[in-house]
Parts: C-alpha cells; sequence; structure tokens
C-alpha cells in the first residue's frame, strides 16, 4: 500500500455488515444458459429459479446414492425390528 494513503480519519467496520448474506454469481455455458431460458419461457418462470429447481434435484438424488444401505442378515432380510 501507498504510504500517501492517509487513513487517520477512517472509521474501522464502517460497512462490515456480520449478518450479511453473500450471493454468488454463477457464470453458464452459453449452451446451458439457452436451455435454461427456453425451459423457464415455457414455465413462465426466470431462469433462477429454474436452475435452483434443476441444482436442488441434482443434490437430492446425489445424497440419495451415497446414503448407505439398510444392513441385511444372512438371509438378506433387513435386520431392523419390527414392531
Amino acid at each position: 500500500m501507498k504510504r500517501e494513503y492517509d487513513f487517520s480519519g477512517g472509521t474501522r467496520g464502517k460497512f462490515h455488515r456480520p449478518n450479511a448474506v453473500l450471493h454468488i454469481p454463477v457464470y453458464l455455458e452459453p449452451e446451458v444458459q439457452q436451455r435454461l431460458e427456453r425451459v423457464a419461457e415455457a414455465r413462465k418462470s426466470d431462469v433462477a429459479a429454474v436452475a435452483n429447481e434443476l441444482l436442488k434435484s441434482n443434490i437430492r438424488l446425489a445424497e440419495s446414492m451415497a446414503a448407505p444401505a439398510p444392513k441385511t442378515g444372512a438371509d438378506g432380510r433387513s435386520r431392523r425390528r419390527r414392531q
């Protein structure tokens, strides 16, 4: 930083907002953006809503694939107790 900058009259944290929410911009490839725009137009929605729906769907799918399979006994049946 240059020595000629004078911060002696400055206020520390003047613009700091501890609870601020950061919205990260997402840059789509042109082909992906065009496809999302077509879907949004057909649904009479906006691109952000379509993109969020698609991403949430993929997250659910990934989580379901990562979930451990239920434990089974030697006979292949579930070892969970029935009530």
